[in-house]
């Protein structure tokens, strides 16, 4: 993923929702940024019982967000419903 430079610089929810109207059977969704060995990764959590294209909503996302997410499908009712949008997990040491 490209690297965001500080906490300011991750990109908004609302851009990723933009993404997320285009996949109607997507039932809840969670963006998590952590940085394991001081490296950045973007994780989105997507709740589906449905088929899911991984590498299209990459392809999406990027176009969209201009970050490279890893996807992980999860099933409905994993993330409680008000669950935070974004979630930004990094360590700055």
């Amino acid at each position: 993923m490209t690297r965001p430079r500080s906490r300011d610089s991750l990109s908004t929810p609302a851009q990723a929702a933009a993404v997320f109207k285009e996949y109607p059977d997507v039932v809840n969704w969670q963006i998590r940024v952590n940085n394991p060995g001081g490296r950045d990764s973007l994780v989105v959590l997507v709740e589906t019982g449905m088929e899911f294209d991984e590498e299209r909503f990459i392809v999406d996302f990027q176009n969209i967000m201009k970050l490279k997410p890893v996807v992980e499908v999860v099933e409905p009712g994993t993330l409680p419903d008000d669950a935070a949008k974004l979630v930004d997990e990094r360590t700055f040491d």
